[in-house]
């Protein structure tokens, strides 16, 4: 079998360990950000963090939406201790993990790691969650399904913006350089890839023979996306996890 290349474009922090598995496994792997993430430094924008851990402790229960959230929070968290007991969620695994490395159990969708999976969890059920109050510790943007599906079932809901994410315009030359050789490209959501195409220069100017490469996404979510965008060779992850990225880059070898 050739050696097939691998274009990985997660947020620089969050793809070494991936890239590292991968090239052990015999693959050659580029690994090209598509996303950045930063915190929220300006003085307005953190008073109102700050604001909102002040009163952590008036919430029933805490959802960190990324990891991303759950590092930024873990320096909130220092400042503002939260009262124990205090039940924490979050989307995936990943968040999950982090979160745990440093004393903060966590409860996450064991299977579908997206909104729709933390909402199908018993404990986000109408009868659970009705008349409590939830603190979202999120990015700035992206999806409102979490607020607004907890609202309807009764619940009140305050989101809180930690970070916000962009595209990284000086990876733009690299990103250029790299895709035409790459047997695979993979995305770790719908914004990514949208980054993905921003980066190229516009979905209206990409070159046609970026539409047939292979691009792996976690979920039929973001699969629906990309057939929207033109892709027409898509593979689907069960979620955007390291273990799933890499076996589905694994099985998708072999065939």
């Amino acid at each position: 079998m050739a050696t097939r290349r691998i274009l990985i474009t997660r947020p620089a922090s969050q793809g070494v360990k991936l890239c590292e598995r991968l090239s052990t496994a015999g693959f050659v792997v580029t690994h090209v950000p598509v996303m950045a993430v930063e915190g929220l430094f300006a003085d307005g924008e953190k008073q109102q963090i700050a604001d909102c851990f002040a009163g952590i402790n008036d919430y029933d229960a805490v959802i960190m939406v990324s990891l991303n959230a759950a590092e930024q929070a873990l320096h909130w968290f220092a400042k503002y201790p939260v009262r124990a007991g205090m039940p924490y969620y979050s989307v995936g695994k990943t968040t999950a993990r982090y979160c745990e490395e440093h004393g903060i159990k966590v409860t996450h969708p064991a299977q579908r790691m997206d909104s729709e999976g933390l909402l199908a969890l018993p404990d986000m059920q109408l009868s659970q969650v009705s008349g409590k109050r939830f603190l979202i510790l999120r990015g700035v943007g992206g999806r409102e399904k979490l607020a607004d599906t907890l609202r309807e079932r009764g619940a009140e809901v305050q989101s809180c913006a930690l970070y916000r994410r962009f595209a990284p315009q000086e990876n733009a030359a690299a990103l250029s350089q790299y895709w035409p050789n790459c047997d695979l490209l993979q995305v770790n959501s719908g914004e990514s890839l949208d980054n993905l195409l921003t980066l190229l220069g516009g979905a209206e100017t990409v070159a046609p023979a970026l539409y047939d490469k292979t691009l792996l996404v976690p979920g039929g979510r973001v699969e629906e996306l990309a057939r929207t965008r033109g892709f027409q060779h898509i593979i689907v992850a069960d979620n955007a996890t390291d273990d799933a990225t890499f076996n589905q880059i694994v099985e998708w070898a072999q065939t």
